[in-house]
């Protein structure tokens, strides 16, 4: 497996461990900023909830976590979000 790829944002507040799952809109602004990073035609990231200030764009694992997916549609590119439940 390849060295993750991350990018932060350090503004960005956590998703409080008592507000899950996370709000459409909350995944919706991951999705514009995954989109506004990679110039990729598909994108996937990887969101953990209780640090959401680090998206990871390689694959991992999550086969036995709990997460939302979902995608969305800009033009003619998709991107797709997987937020992670921490415990």
């Amino acid at each position: 497996m390849s060295e993750a790829t991350y990018a932060g944002f350090k503004d960005w507040p956590s998703i409080p461990k008592n507000n899950w799952p996370p709000t459409e809109d909350k995944i919706i602004d991951i999705a514009s900023n995954a989109l506004n990073i990679s110039q990729d035609k598909d994108v996937k990231v990887f969101i953990y909830s209780d640090n959401i200030d680090e998206m990871i764009f390689d694959e991992i694992d999550i086969k036995n976590e709990r997460y939302i997916k979902k995608e969305y549609y800009n033009h003619e590119r998709k991107v797709e979000v997987i937020v992670i439940k921490k415990n």
